[in-house]
């Protein structure tokens, strides 16, 4: 009886300690990229309205990854890494 309340315990504790990530604030400028993007994938794919926010979400990750190589990397680095995160991003 010790070790099921004992595990109770810690398993309650355990989750009312737990702490959730805060999403990334995006800019603007961001969003309004991957507005325009996913209206124009929209249009091919028809996307429902459960899709359709869950997608963008996908389209602003990849749009900041993609800034973060551009400013951290340079030449045939920066060039590999792009055209790895587009071939990521249309699978």
């Amino acid at each position: 009886m010790k070790t099921i309340v004992t595990f109770l315990l810690i398993l309650t504790t355990t989750f009312s300690f737990a702490q959730f990530p805060k999403p990334n604030p995006t800019s603007e400028r961001v969003k309004a990229m991957a507005e325009g993007l996913t209206k124009s994938y929209n249009q091919e794919l028809g996307l429902n309205g459960v899709q359709y926010p869950l997608f963008k979400g996908i389209v602003e990750k990849y749009i900041i990854q993609a800034e973060e190589v551009k400013e951290k990397l340079e030449g045939r680095e920066e060039l590999d890494m792009l055209v790895e995160l587009q071939a990521r991003e249309t699978l």
